[in-house]
């Protein structure tokens, strides 16, 4: 069974009240700061009030600062928000307790800030991309109904099969080219216009060690890719060797120059690259990771930017059978892991990349793991609709397939559990003391499928226009040339039940239907249509209709997630749950509800929305929280409304 979260009653900040894990005690703690403030003012007071209860938002850690070196102790306001909190507020005298007067030697906000511009200069929005609060709750939108209609797809060849053998992941730059990136394990990136189906230039090319799973394996754009230029990529080599400081199998190896001496199969690298505006061509940037393996298989190698912001990428397990190092169920080590990283931080000594704070193992060797005890996880993806949910297909070994909704900290049980079952009782991973893991919200057995050497291939929740049959669904597969969907059966429930014999088939559409074979991966692009990537070519999802489906579902207009929220600030563990062969079944975290506001002009214009599909999605309400738009260059000193002493208290009971 999955641990359950723990929402606890606030009688104070009582909008968080069963939906939060903010605890009693830091809802005592602001009530008594609140009460010691004697505010006359009714209309101050419920501002002061509110804004002193955004510590339990959901994103009280992003509105806090919690990630930065210095967390402040006055939340980000939204512009709107400022200017009524400063109306209602300058000019009302508040007996501030000792050390904890936010406006200097001032009781009243107007003697520090005699204007509103200049009070929201200070705690106003920071930028575009930071979440800032408005001081509202809403009800979410519930999570998109399972649609109607047919089992059956169209889908149509985009790319010609001959040009684009060992397809292994597609990204989109999103940057108004029209461009796509396709990867190849051989070891190249090309460039695909994606009206005409032709390859443009050849992006990049590594000398990677393609064989058998290695190869060039990932590629990821960054969210501002339209405005920097970076591109991430996943690659194996057996000629790049790893320093004994960033090394986690040397194999009782010695260190000869700095590099590590010892035995190792085959290195893992993470790289970045550097593409000008308009350019079709990429020269690198820097080295972010390198990852020391044992054997050749098991690489996992997906990259995706999370929303908030950071790198996730997975590693597998270091392969051979069994994982015989216990690679995966040991924090001092990479392998079997996802990991976080933030790529645009100052990086920390001897590493080209931050560790975000929230990370869950800050005190291991490598404190960018998140989740542990994975195989070998091909394929991973964030919910549209519900942005904590990270979905990972996992490939099994013996018996089993599945999908796990990864939460910090998670810990998935290989090589001890393959999905629910107990694997063996092997000295050496038995000497690991591993509690129960988190169950797969979906998992299906090997002579389930029909077919040899089955392999789970994480999909997406297809939030796309073209089909509206699919909305709302996971569509996943499995190597053996078998797609299947689900759907959440509630909103925030993480519950997806699965039946292994109801299968998505696939019929196509066009001038190149010699049939796809062997699935390797999904993508999507920045409209959220869906590509399946195969053995013999890259396939697009389009309309029912041009393949003579029948879709009786209404075309559906959705907000989907932006790039603002901090996921290190939702609770690690779902709600009880497990999964089956027939029904999957779990949860995942609830996620906070924001709205993501951006203009030129420094305005601020309404766009897409994070919702809060938590424990009780229909009746639960969460804070919004919303970004800004200011230039950084603005920002100033901290206001003081916490001590020292408050402020470390209540982050310790939020943390």
């Amino acid at each position: 069974m999955r641990p359950a979260l723990t929402f606890q009653t606030n009688n104070f900040c009582s909008d968080y009240s069963g939906k939060t894990c903010c605890t009693t005690e830091a809802d005592s703690q602001i009530q008594n700061l609140y009460d010691g403030l004697t505010i006359p003012d009714a209309s101050c007071s419920a501002f002061i009030k509110a804004t002193l209860c955004s510590r339990c938002d959901p994103w009280g850690a992003h509105l806090f600062g919690v990630e930065e070196l210095e967390a402040r102790t006055f939340p980000v306001l939204c512009d709107d928000y400022c200017t009524s909190f400063y109306s209602a507020c300058a000019n009302v005298n508040i007996n501030w307790p000792s050390g904890q007067n936010p406006f200097n030697s001032s009781n009243t906000l107007s003697e520090t800030f005699t204007t509103r511009d200049s009070f929201c200069s200070n705690y106003g929005p920071i930028s575009a991309d930071v979440a800032c609060y408005n001081g509202t709750v809403f009800v979410p939108r519930p999570a998109p109904e399972p649609a109607a209609g047919s089992s059956e797809i169209c889908i149509e060849q985009i790319a010609k099969s001959d040009s684009v053998n060992k397809a292994l992941k597609l990204v989109d730059p999103n940057d108004g080219t029209n461009r796509l990136f396709i990867a190849f394990q051989s070891g190249s990136v090309q460039v695909l216009n994606r009206t005409s189906g032709a390859f443009i230039s050849n992006l990049l090319t590594v000398p990677t060690f393609n064989n058998g799973e290695a190869g060039l394996i990932g590629i990821a754009t960054h969210p501002h890719f339209s405005v920097n230029g970076l591109v991430y990529i996943f690659w194996s080599s057996r000629s790049v060797p790893t320093t004994c400081e960033d090394d986690d199998w040397c194999n009782g190896g010695t260190c000869n120059n700095g590099v590590c001496g010892g035995s190792f199969y085959m290195t893992n690298i993470v790289d970045e690259y550097f593409v000008a505006n308009g350019s079709n061509t990429a020269t690198p940037a820097r080295r972010i990771m390198t990852i020391a393996k044992p054997f050749n298989n098991h690489n996992g190698g997906d990259l995706t930017f999370g929303p908030d912001g950071y790198l996730y990428f997975g590693t597998g397990d270091g392969g051979d059978a069994n994982d015989p190092f216990n690679n995966a169920l040991n924090l001092n080590r990479r392998l079997g892991k996802i990991l976080r990283i933030d790529v645009d931080g100052s990086p920390l000594s001897g590493r080209n990349y931050t560790v975000p704070s929230s990370n869950p193992f800050l005190s291991s060797k490598f404190p960018e793991i998140y989740a542990y005890g994975l195989r070998n996880p091909w394929r991973m993806s964030f919910d549209p609709f519900n942005p904590a949910y990270l979905l990972v297909g996992d490939v099994g070994q013996d018996f089993v397939e599945e999908i796990d909704l990864v939460v910090r900290g998670g810990n998935y049980g290989w090589p001890k559990y393959e999905g629910t079952a107990i694997t063996r009782t092997k000295t050496g991973a038995s000497a690991i003391n591993v509690t129960k893991p988190l169950d797969p919200i979906i998992q299906y057995f090997h002579n389930q499928t029909g077919s040899q050497g089955p392999a789970v291939i994480g999909g997406y929740v297809y939030a796309g226009s073209r089909d509206p049959c699919s909305y709302g669904k996971y569509i996943f597969a499995d190597w053996t040339n078998i797609m299947w969907s689900s759907s959440q059966s509630s909103a925030g429930s993480g519950s997806f039940p699965f039946n292994v014999n109801s299968r998505y088939i696939s019929r196509c559409t066009g001038d190149n239907c010699n049939g796809y074979g062997a699935i390797a991966a999904f993508s999507v692009d920045a409209n959220q249509d869906l590509y399946v990537l195969s053995i013999n070519g890259v396939y697009r999802l389009v309309e029912p209709s041009r393949c003579g489906i029948t879709c009786t579902a209404q075309p559906q207009t959705s907000q989907t997630y932006s790039t603002v929220s901090d996921l290190g600030g939702l609770p690690s563990l779902p709600p009880s749950g497990g999964a089956s062969s027939t029904t999957g079944s779990g949860s995942s975290p609830s996620s906070p509800t924001a709205t993501v506001s951006s203009s030129s002009n420094g305005g601020s214009v309404e766009g897409t929305s994070v919702v809060d599909n938590g424990p009780e999605a229909s009746t639960v309400a969460s804070p919004t929280t919303t970004t800004g738009d200011r230039d950084e260059s603005t920002s100033s000193a901290s206001v003081t409304i916490f001590s020292a002493a408050v402020l470390a208290a209540i982050l310790a009971m939020l943390s």
